[in-house]
């Protein structure tokens, strides 16, 4: 067993330690040489990073638990599985309840490729590992709004390019992460009593990109914090937020929708509804 598992000592000549002089073309190298590697089926693992790749999955968990208590209320149990109409995004007749399972079980699939490429540590598994946290940053956007035809195009283009090197799509996350924040802070204004979800999405989106940045430039200064660890968790707990905010906007315009009172139109709406009820007065 011991011949499987245990720690691997970095040789300064080895690979991981050039990875950052390495063609933009090579095609297999170990991602993450900050963190402690392991030996483990005749190959390198990142046994923190394959552990909490596991946080998505409590994340589905708990997310799937207060959906369950949603739908136990006889409030919302109809309204948020009626299909609503969309005109701007690729799945127009989603109910609210399938938009937010949508969401959540977009995350099943990050922890399978995330726990795949960290148990392997090569360029593949990176990139599908990059793949599977674009489809789920694109499963929240899509819950809201849609991407434009040049955001489109940028984003293809920077997954195409992916197949050469994985600073391409980690572009196309970092972008994803700013367009949702972006909308969270126009939903947090909307809606203002959702600003304590709102200021916790956007800081832990905010910590996982800054520890990301210091764990690939600060190597292997500050490798006993498990940076990288720390991301995942940190994206976990941003996730989960995410969907009790889009939760909680789609259950706010049910309830708008079910009780529309004069707050819920314009000035002139108003002035024209009460010129027309004194006309029939007259």
């Amino acid at each position: 067993m011991a011949n499987y598992f245990q720690v691997f000592e970095m040789e300064k000549n080895s690979p991981a330690d050039s990875i950052k002089q390495e063609s933009a073309l090579t095609l297999f190298y170990v991602y993450d040489p900050c963190e402690p590697n392991y030996t483990w089926a005749l190959g390198r693992a990142e046994l923190s990073g394959v552990l909490t790749s596991f946080a998505f999955f409590i994340t589905w968990l708990c997310g799937r638990l207060m959906l369950k208590r949603v739908l136990e209320t006889e409030q919302y149990r109809t309204p948020i599985t009626m299909p609503e109409r969309r005109d701007n995004s690729p799945f127009p007749t989603k109910s609210p309840l399938d938009w937010i399972k949508q969401c959540l079980d977009s995350l099943l699939i990050v922890v399978v490729c995330s726990t795949i490429h960290h148990a392997c540590l090569t360029y593949p598994t990176q990139f599908v590992d990059e793949l599977s946290v674009i489809q789920a940053q694109l499963s929240y956007v899509f819950c809201f709004s849609n991407l434009s035809k040049k955001e489109w195009t940028f984003v293809a283009i920077c997954v195409a390019l992916g197949l050469f090197h994985g600073v391409f799509p980690g572009a196309v996350i970092f972008y994803l992460f700013y367009y949702i924040g972006d909308y969270t802070i126009q939903l947090c204004k909307e809606y203002p009593e959702l600003f304590s979800k709102g200021v916790i999405i956007l800081t832990t989106n905010i910590f996982a990109i800054v520890v990301g940045v210091l764990d690939y430039f600060l190597c292997p200064k500050l490798e006993f914090l498990k940076l990288h660890s720390l991301a995942h968790i940190s994206l976990a707990i941003y996730c989960f937020f995410g969907a009790m905010l889009s939760l909680e906007v789609k259950l706010k315009r049910i309830n708008q929708k079910k009780e529309p009172t004069d707050q819920s139109f314009s000035a002139d709406q108003v002035r024209l509804r009460i010129w027309k009820e004194s006309q029939k007065n007259l």
